[in-house]
């Protein structure tokens, strides 16, 4: 009995001793990190110099960056204990103005601003306007509450939405959701051009027939009369024009953001007070149009009670762009379409100097901001502008303006600006999850310094975002052959319905499992605020258009369970960015076992307990 004893005692000292001996020599190897809070001085542990009794200038920028990680809780596939340097001044340049504010309100006016106020006003009336508007600013509103959460808590790299799920809810939530958004701003790119081309054809047609809108019996067109395929060809022609912007001046265009947004609020602030101002001007009708075959003009009243009064509620009608009947859906539907450009500064996170900073200030500063706009114009056109006028000519502000030519200045303005961004957008999701490899090898041609191409420029193969640019472009032409804005609408609000509510999802789920390094520094959110934007989003989804969001659902589930059974079968060490299920999933063992209570234990329901495994029981 005694050599046994001896025997055991020896092997669990054999044990303790290599034990500890590979603990030693793997702490060796790992380099300290320091705590969230932590002083950080460049010196090791015992307060000796870092090499060679010589400070190192570069670790306190280091030692931030570790800080981040830790509360980011993403590794990126790097190894513990190798820190992700951050990134130069020279790749991050733009502020909470021209990096966030500026684009995320220019993308809320787009083709919405001038082309579509008399749309929603002439057949949803005033007071259905300001409430499908306060609607869908409120599901902005909530899901802008919980983008501000997940980007303030640690680092965001570029990628914007996709970069925030995917390091929130693991990759293949991540990719299929990253997907979506992706297509979302491919949709949306197409919707800005097809609004552009709409307003540009207006103004030449301005300047071809000067004297349409000067009598009342003119039956000059107010638009140019082409054919479906040479409109295709003029949207083309634009996205080309925005191609190559992309390739040569995207920073130049950043830059130049704030002047674009100060150009258009001049415009629009400029319409709001000719309608004040201005009275009694006679408004052509468009030439093509359903509603009325024997009138031709209308009459713009000047601020006036009766006017407001006969506004105030739906009068629907028939489009008079493609023959449609006008309903409520398809009102917020073009309405929702034209404000989902909160994610234009988070897509842009890449590029800015404190994402964490910007993208909470910028983005609320110009929903607040665009909203006043829309108000104040739609009250004003209610109360000036007759009926008729509204929905036979959609761009009746033009005639209203002090100086016509100004209104198509800010259509082409705003809708160019709108595109740009969300091919910019679009570009930087795509290249994001290309880099990631999420797909496996399927966008590797994406990639910059492919073979294909070699034969361009010097400056343009050399762009980073070459590859997913000319793949945007490709997508966002066969988009545009959907037809005119109001038929795009309802795919582009879908789309973006649909990665709103994941954007939710992500916050909720990080709340609910109470995760230690999920501290953001925005405060002005919580669970129900998660919750309801989620499940408003999901709602007016299908509301919106059943069949369209059944089709982005089936896509966003056969992506989902593709890129489960692919990480499944081909797990990756370069993607171990951690998934907010588990979290979830022993937040809620843990509280249903602290529920358990064993006074109530009963011989009929008994199972066994867990036993404590133990190295040495004699000395446990």
């Amino acid at each position: 009995m005694a050599d046994v004893d001896s025997s055991i005692n020896s092997t669990n000292q054999q044990f303790e001793a290599s034990t500890q001996q590979s603990v030693f020599k793997r702490s060796r190897k790992l380099e300290r990190k320091p705590l969230i809070g932590e002083k950080c001085t460049g010196a090791s542990s015992n307060g000796s110099s870092a090499v060679g009794g010589s400070k190192n200038t570069d670790d306190g920028q280091q030692c931030s960056a570790d800080v981040e990680q830790q509360m980011s809780g993403s590794n990126d596939g790097k190894e513990a204990g190798t820190p992700t340097p951050p990134p130069s001044s020279s790749e991050r340049t733009l502020g909470t103005a021209d990096g966030v504010f500026a684009p995320v309100a220019l993308s809320q006016f787009s083709s919405l601003l001038f082309l579509r106020v008399g749309y929603l006003v002439g057949n949803g009336g005033l007071l259905m306007t300001l409430g499908l508007m306060t609607g869908a600013y409120s599901i902005l509103i909530f899901t802008v509450l919980s983008i501000c959460a997940i980007s303030t808590n640690g680092a965001v790299e570029g990628g914007g939405a996709y970069y925030m799920i995917s390091r929130t809810l693991g990759p293949e939530m991540g990719g299929a959701i990253g997907i979506v958004f992706y297509i979302a701003n491919v949709f949306s790119c197409a919707l800005y051009t097809s609004g552009c081309v709409e307003g540009m054809l207006q103004g030449l047609t301005l300047a071809i027939y000067p004297d349409t809108g000067n009598s009342s019996n003119s039956t000059a067109p107010t638009s140019l009369e082409l054919s479906h395929g040479d409109t295709y060809l003029i949207s083309l022609g634009i996205l080309v024009l925005l191609l190559c912007l992309c390739l040569v001046g995207a920073t130049i265009f950043a830059k130049c953001t704030n002047v674009f947004f100060y150009s258009v609020t001049s415009i629009a602030l400029l319409v709001f007070f000719s309608m004040l101002a201005r009275s009694n001007i006679v408004v052509p009708y468009a030439r093509n149009n359903y509603l009325n075959l024997t009138k031709h003009s209308g009459n713009f009243t000047g601020l006036h009670i009766r006017t407001g009064e006969s506004n105030l509620y739906p009068h629907f009608s028939t489009d008079y762009t493609n023959g449609l009947p006008i309903t409520l859906m398809s009102l917020f539907s073009v309405l929702f379409s034209g404000v989902t450009g909160i994610m234009a500064g988070a897509n842009m996170s890449g590029e800015l100097k404190d994402p964490s900073y910007s993208i909470p200030r910028g983005t609320l500063a110009a929903c607040a901001v665009s909203f006043l706009m829309y108000t104040a114009l739609c009250t004003a056109a209610a109360f000036s502008t007759a009926t008729d006028v509204l929905q036979n000519n959609y761009v009746f502000m033009s005639y209203i303006c002090f100086w016509e030519p100004l209104v198509y200045i800010g259509i082409v303005l705003a809708t160019v600006c709108a595109a740009l961004s969300n091919m910019i957008g679009a570009s930087r999701i795509l290249r994001a999850i290309a880099g990631d490899k999420v797909f496996g090898p399927v966008f590797n041609f994406l990639l910059p310094n492919q073979a294909w191409c070699g034969p361009c420029p010097s400056c343009i193969s050399g762009n980073e975002y070459l590859g997913t640019l000319l793949f945007t472009f490709l997508l966002s032409g066969a988009v545009l052959a959907i037809g005119n804005m109001n038929s795009i609408a309802p795919y582009t609000s879908v789309f973006f319905l649909l990665s709103y509510a994941m954007i939710n999802v992500s916050c909720m789920m990080l709340v609910w499992a109470g995760a230690p390094n999920f501290r953001p520094k925005f405060r002005h959110f919580s669970i129900t605020t998660s919750f309801i934007g989620f499940v408003s989003s999901v709602a007016v989804m299908i509301v919106l258009n059943r069949k369209a969001a059944f089709t982005c659902m089936g896509l966003f589930i056969l992506l989902l369970v593709t890129l489960y059974f692919y990480h499944l079968k081909y797990p990756s060490a370069e993607m171990q960015w951690g998934s907010v299920g588990q979290a979830v999933l022993f937040h809620t063992v843990r509280k249903y076992l602290l529920k358990l209570d064993f006074r109530r234990e009963h011989v009929k329901f008994w199972r066994p307990h867990l036993l404590l495994l133990v190295a040495n029981p004699r000395s446990a």
